[in-house]
């Protein structure tokens, strides 16, 4: 059997030692943290975008949410956040490269033939420190803020299809008053035309203006009909590029008021605020990391001379094998490690200021949503008083009319209440419903509304 030079038994056995200790090493620091459940939101697990035909053309409140979890795009996108993050801790906890290194020391040129001497060797660096545990554990903490983020891009998406959702409910209840509001003006311009009346000239002139301006009116609610549906559309994706393409929204914006407590609005902590502490968790993290890299990092070279047989001055040289070993000590002349942790120590503190900044402005915000919810509440319930009584002095006049016992002028006046009155109160339920939205997102409980 052939037997193993010498030189190569000993870059051997240093190899495997150093990968011995690089693989002990990167086993005993490497920590995956655990997976952080979706707080009342979740993602396909194949992350497979629906194709339009997966889009019905019309869909109820739960349906559409689901659909913006499964197919929106910008959450799609930042859920790739993390699994970028869940990446960089597994180069975080990476022992350096080994570098191996082969060569001619010395080959001689004169006549003197002195011997050939080969170079084979292993450069390794061990690290300093606590450098590598405290690298993971940044990679760690930035891949929690990465979900946070995620949580947060949910929130922030439901609330604004929601929006366009409550929009389109909006555009549809006025297109349906207005279609019924040109019925009725053309039915009195009819009658009008067909007995006339000297006291009814100027009313008769006020009702014509009244059908030109319901028929602008009833341009506008369907431009907003379809304006809305696409905006829907738009938070599935699919089929979006489509202009014919619509998505319409099932239910009615006749919601009743929340009897949610203030106390549980206020004890919720907010997507935000959280992403700001994840922020704060991962500047704290690097700043100890950039402690951690102030020790100083050893560079050890093991290797092999080999000396081949030779002859100098008339004498024999015979084959030769030596061992080296050096190690590389880093001198720290520069301030850059310093600049590193000023640094880092001045991101933290920014950090820390803008979660207490956001801390104190979440609790702000969330009073004002109360107050906002119920001015909208006391809102809706007075224009809802309004259009009940303008509707039936309406009705009432509008027989009396008929029965040739009321002037027409009694009669569009009333009817320009009406249509004030009708229009303030869906706008006012409109509102209610952005108001109601908001406040259910933020305990996390948007998908209880029930249009």
């Amino acid at each position: 059997m052939k037997q193993i030079p010498p030189h190569l038994q000993v870059m051997k056995c240093v190899s495997l030692a150093v990968l011995l200790l690089m693989a002990g090493n990167t086993r005993a620091q490497v920590a995956y943290p655990p997976v952080v459940q979706s707080t009342g939101s979740s993602m396909p697990a194949s992350g497979v975008i629906a194709s339009p035909t997966d889009v019905p053309k019309s869909v109820d409140f739960t349906q559409y949410l689901q659909l913006v979890r499964s197919n929106n795009l910008g959450i799609a996108a930042q859920k790739a956040q993390i699994d970028i993050a869940d990446a960089q801790i597994a180069l975080a906890a990476l022992f350096p490269d080994p570098t191996f290194i082969t060569g001619l020391a010395a080959y001689e040129m004169s006549k003197d033939k002195l011997p050939t001497i080969a170079t084979f060797g292993l450069n390794f660096t061990i690290e300093g420190g606590k450098k590598r545990q405290v690298r993971t554990e940044a990679a760690q903490a930035d891949k929690v803020r990465a979900q946070a983020e995620f949580e947060r891009q949910i929130m922030a998406v439901q609330l604004d299809a929601t929006n366009a959702f409550i929009d389109y409910l909006r555009a549809r209840e006025l297109q349906t008053y207005r279609q019924s509001g040109a019925v009725l003006l053309q039915r009195l311009l009819n009658r009008a035309q067909t007995v006339r009346k000297k006291t009814d000239a100027v009313a008769e002139v006020q009702l014509q203006t009244e059908v030109l301006r319901g028929q602008a009116e009833l341009d506008a609610a369907n431009a907003d009909v379809y304006i809305f549906s696409r905006a829907m559309l738009g938070f599935v994706q699919p089929g979006a590029e489509n202009a014919d393409r619509t998505l319409e929204s099932k239910g009615s914006l006749s919601l009743s008021p929340l009897s949610i407590s203030d106390t549980k609005v206020s004890q919720v902590v907010r997507e935000d605020v959280v992403v700001a502490q994840r922020a704060l968790d991962v500047a704290r993290k690097r700043e100890e990391l950039s402690r951690e890299n102030r020790a100083m990092d050893l560079t050890f070279n093991v290797g092999v001379n080999h000396a081949r047989p030779g002859e100098y001055l008339g004498t024999a040289l015979p084959q030769s094998n030596s061992l080296m070993a050096t190690v590389a000590i880093p001198i720290p002349f520069s301030l850059r490690q310093d600049g590193d942790l000023r640094a880092a120590s001045a991101a933290t503190t920014q950090a820390l200021k803008q979660y207490q900044d956001i801390n104190l402005r979440s609790a702000l915000e969330a009073e004002q949503a109360r107050a906002r919810y119920r001015a909208a509440v006391s809102q809706m319930q007075k224009y809802q008083a309004s259009v009940d009584l303008t509707n039936n002095a309406l009705n009432s006049h509008l027989d009396l009319y008929l029965n040739n016992k009321s002037d027409l002028g009694d009669v569009v006046l009333l009817y320009k209440l009406v249509n004030e009155s009708q229009t303030s109160s869906i706008e006012a339920r409109a509102n209610h419903a952005r108001s109601m939205a908001t406040m259910l997102n933020q305990v996390r409980e948007l998908h209880t509304m029930r249009f």
